[in-house]
């Protein structure tokens, strides 16, 4: 597994975690139904606006390694292309 990847799976399971922990805590506080409600609205914004954040940076990796494949790509092109005219070169000569 990519080190990208790994980073992922760990994000991914600090927001898991992270909402598990936040509901549980709020059914077990000793509140009101109004109060309660107030509370995971508040902090299901929360956790959305953590998860948007998260998406954005996956999308933002995601994109670097899309640009990072696609120079290794043209080079890879560029010397099989060098490569390929060589040998016909070289078939030429003999």
């Amino acid at each position: 597994m990519s080190q990208e990847n790994e980073g992922m799976g760990f994000y991914k399971g600090v927001l898991i975690g992270g909402v598990i922990g936040a509901v549980v805590s709020l059914l077990f506080a000793p509140k009101s139904g109004r109060e309660l409600r107030t509370d995971i609205g508040r902090k299901s914004k929360e956790l959305y606006d953590d998860a948007k954040g998260f998406i954005a940076k996956g999308r933002e990796k995601l994109s670097e390694i899309g640009h990072e494949t696609d120079g290794r790509l043209q080079s890879v092109k560029a010397h099989a292309r060098e490569a390929m005219e060589a040998g016909t070169k070289d078939e030429a000569a003999r």
